[in-house]
């Protein structure tokens, strides 16, 4: 049944392209009719087995009783042999099948189940946080370890094996030195969405303070956050953001946070937000958006400024160029984009580093003092650029770790902030590889003494006013924590500690500084093995 604007747009797209085909074959004296379209279907180029009523049930006389197909490979080899027999142009495959993908009917979110005792007690936890590979490494789906019959009862369990539970949750706690419980974080993150969503205006945008006006920014921002997060339940919320962005570009074709002004950032938090939007409706946009960003690339340093306020070029600017024309370039399948702009981005941040061994990170511009915030912007610029397997990279990490002040934070000159704090969690679970876990869960815990628990959002800094661009990066932050630490929760404790033994007692052996030391105290013994008497 068609359900939402999406199928609706998908089904008349479809029953307007078979019309034309129809008419074409018609005018041409040839046969048109769904057995001709299932044999030739069954040939080459196509070659798959179509069963005829499948157009009946997809595109029927009445809207109402039409059914939303579900595998766009058919959908698109459809389109593409209906489009020959209209004689038109080669269809666009990406924005086919990204239609059929939009829309499929929108998931219901999956109902709050009780523990009854497990590794976190009597309680309700909500439905996953699930992010997508399009900005983390991979798809974690949450699992809770009990049986199906033990789902099914709230009957308590065993004494010992309640024991045994508890035991393996306090060792996996302990050794990954966690800030809080998984079932904890995931209630907050989800209570924290929700009064994010109430947040977004009636016009469909969403302001940089709640009952504020919409802004391309803090739009730009919401929509790859639930892009990002449960693509099925929030499929009408980002739907109506899109629609905003569309609706506000500048004449310029940019965006920016004051009407009328395009700016870099506002550019380049569109594009990446509008990137898995690609489609007949944002393909012209994202390509004369691209075209603004790549003409304010400074020929100079190849870095991008705060134009039009600033015009030397900034690490926050650059990183966050790298990271949108990345994800066009993925998009659009335009290699351009990727080995031209963005190895010029990264050629910028590599020569903005500071290189010394004391302070080996990144400042506001080229040449400043290392600031926590700004390392962690460049690193997942870097990330952008391919380049985490880099010494640059890898020596970058340590210089996070370094930046972390004492209240758990990062940020800038002026003390830790949200921002800074948010992107430096983002970059360390981008790793995959968990090298700071006290590090992290320091982190962890300042984002949640710096949540303002009377409305659920986050301010800049501790105390101040709650911001909604604020809550959006603890929210990005928070679930890619729990992406990346809930395989762990999950896997047996044997590999677990496998896990331990290899990332966290053998990988500080494989650092610099142990093999200078190393190779420092076997050569004071093998110095003392020659000069030493009666040798």
């Amino acid at each position: 049944m068609i359900a939402t604007t999406d199928a609706r747009r998908l089904y008349a797209e479809l029953r307007a392209l078979k019309g034309r085909a129809e008419a074409r074959r018609r005018a041409n004296g040839e046969a048109s009719s769904q057995q001709e379209i299932t044999k030739a279907l069954d040939k080459p180029p196509y070659s798959i087995k179509f069963r005829s009523q499948s157009i009946s049930s997809w595109i029927p006389e009445d809207q109402a009783k039409a059914q939303v197909p579900h595998d766009a490979d058919v959908v698109w080899k459809l389109v593409r042999l209906l489009s020959r027999w209209a004689n038109e142009e080669q269809p666009d495959e990406r924005y086919w099948r990204n239609l059929v993908e939009r829309a499929q009917p929108v998931r219901a979110l999956r109902p709050r189940l009780t523990l009854p005792v497990d590794e976190y007690g009597d309680q309700e936890i909500p439905p996953p946080i699930v992010t997508r590979a399009f900005i983390f490494p991979q798809e974690v789906t949450y699992a809770i370890r009990s049986t199906s019959a033990e789902k099914k009862t709230s009957a308590p369990l065993a004494p010992m094996f309640a024991l045994r539970s508890r035991l393996d949750f306090d060792i996996r706690r302990l050794l990954l030195r966690s800030a809080i419980s998984l079932a904890h974080l995931e209630a907050l993150v989800t209570e924290s969405l929700q009064t994010y969503l109430t947040w977004q205006n009636l016009d469909g945008g969403w302001p940089s303070t709640p009952a504020a006006t919409s802004n391309s920014w803090s739009t730009a921002q919401g929509v790859y956050l639930l892009n990002e997060l449960n693509d099925g339940a929030y499929r009408s919320q980002v739907n109506d953001a899109v629609d905003w962005l569309l609706n506000h570009r500048n004449a310029d074709g940019g965006w920016g946070l004051q009407p009328g002004v395009s700016d870099v950032t506002g550019v380049e938090l569109a594009i990446f937000a509008l990137s898995s939007y690609r489609d007949q409706r944002t393909q012209g946009v994202l390509a004369t958006a691209a075209r603004w960003l790549i003409d304010k690339q400074n020929s100079d340093d190849s870095g991008w400024a705060f134009v039009p306020r600033n015009t030397v070029s900034s690490v926050y600017c650059t990183a966050w160029g790298m990271i949108s024309l990345h994800a066009l370039a993925t998009a659009a399948s335009n290699p351009i984009y990727q080995k031209v702009y963005v190895e010029r981005g990264k050629k910028f941040l590599i020569d903005a580093l500071n290189k010394t061994w004391r302070d080996h990170g990144w400042g506001k511009f080229l040449g400043s003092p290392t600031e926590g915030m700004r390392t962690a912007h460049a690193l997942n610029g870097l990330f952008a650029a391919d380049a985490r397997h880099s010494r640059i990279f890898k020596r970058s990490l340590r210089a996070l770790r370094k930046e972390q002040l004492k209240d758990g934070g990062w940020g800038d000159d002026g003390g830790s902030n949200l921002e800074g704090t948010s992107w430096a969690l983002v970059a360390l679970a981008r790793t995959g590889q968990f090298y700071f876990p006290r590090t992290v869960s320091r982190g962890i815990d300042f984002c949640l003494r710096s949540r303002d628990r009377t409305t659920g959002g986050w301010p800049e800094r501790a105390g101040g006013p709650v911001q909604i661009w604020c809550t959006h990066h603890a929210i990005l932050a928070l679930s890619s924590y729990l992406n990346a630490f809930r395989p762990l929760y999950q896997a047996p404790l044997h590999r677990f500690f496998r896990w331990w033994l290899k990332g966290q007692l053998l990988r500080p052996l494989l650092t610099s500084k142990i093999q200078i030391l190393t190779a420092i105290l076997i050569s004071l013994g093998i110095a003392v093995a020659i000069f030493r008497p009666g040798s």
